[in-house]
């Protein structure tokens, strides 16, 4: 018998312990990552919003640009149009008057007497 934290290798005959921050799950049988982490293949990693993990690729990736990850239907959704803009962590839209710039990921405003152009995406 294995002591806890261990388990039966069949090919090592051995007790041994699960590699890269894994737990070994005795109702499944496998080493598994801890809840809200992903297997690389080497280690168990965390993905922080807003990126999601990628189980073809095993890492942690951005949505395409105007896009957020939806974590119940676990794919990339664009923004719905009352917040179109995507700020690096949410969907947002800016107030009138305002443009949302993309290099910032902010919405600004344009100086006294000038207004948003959408066609150059300037004022």
């Amino acid at each position: 018998m294995c002591s806890n934290g261990t388990y039966w290798d069949i090919s090592l005959l051995k007790c041994t312990t699960c590699s890269g921050g894994r737990f070994y799950n005795l109702t499944s049988k496998f080493c598994e990552c801890p809840v809200d982490r992903f297997w690389t293949g080497s280690a168990c990693i965390e993905c922080y919003v807003p990126k999601y993990f990628d189980s073809a690729l095993k890492q942690c990736l951005n949505c395409p640009n105007r896009m957020v990850y939806d974590i119940d239907q676990r794919i990339c959704i664009d923004c719905p149009q009352q917040n179109p803009f995507f700020d690096g962590i949410k969907c947002a839209s800016c107030p009138p008057s305002s443009y949302f710039d993309k290099s910032s990921k902010n919405c600004l405003t344009c100086s006294a007497g000038r207004s948003y152009n959408t066609q150059t995406e300037q004022c």
